[in-house]
């Protein structure tokens, strides 16, 4: 069973519901440390004892998983961006509505050029472009559930990474 002395590879699925259709995504997270990773509030206690093929299944409201809506993360850049919008060396024509890597509008405070947290494009003129930088799925009610696959006991835990499941979903 899923412990702190153990590995597991859990299967999550997030949904949620907008206005336009039920959504769901799936992730399958391969050694899943349950020691050190990071999981939303009470998942990480709802995994605990669960062998393969089990199942925990939480349901969260707009801000306690994920950060709420923040107006001030709402941002206007020039048009006329510095560097023009290439992603995997292709020339991108920007749309309203469409998430890109937040790099393309590196002139914001806090911005570089490598940042690949999602901007949304909200509004786009001649002049101006304005963003949402806003985690996705801010202000948003979800359901998170993982279903068990494997569970193996660890002979150590002296270092590695930590993951934040809830940002690799």
């Amino acid at each position: 069973p899923i412990s702190d002395n153990t590995f597991a590879v859990l299967d999550f699925t997030l949904s949620w519901q907008s206005a336009e259709a039920l959504h769901e995504e799936r992730f399958l997270a391969r050694k899943v440390n349950p020691w050190r990773d990071l999981f939303p509030p009470g998942f990480r206690e709802a995994l605990e004892g669960l062998g393969p093929g089990g199942s925990a299944r939480m349901d969260y409201e707009p801000g306690e998983a994920l950060p709420s809506r923040d107006a001030s993360l709402l941002a206007s850049v020039p048009a006329a961006l510095p560097v023009p919008p290439v992603v995997a060396g292709r020339m991108v024509t920007l749309e309203r509505g469409r998430f890109y890597p937040r790099g393309l509008f590196h002139s914001l405070p806090g911005v570089f050029p490598q940042d690949a947290r999602p901007a949304r494009v909200l509004d786009a003129s001649e002049d101006r472009i304005v963003l949402d930088l806003n985690h996705p799925m801010a202000g948003r009610a979800f359901t998170l559930e993982a279903r068990v696959a494997e569970v193996a006991a660890k002979a150590s835990d002296t270092g590695g990474r930590l993951s934040c499941w809830i940002e690799e979903i």
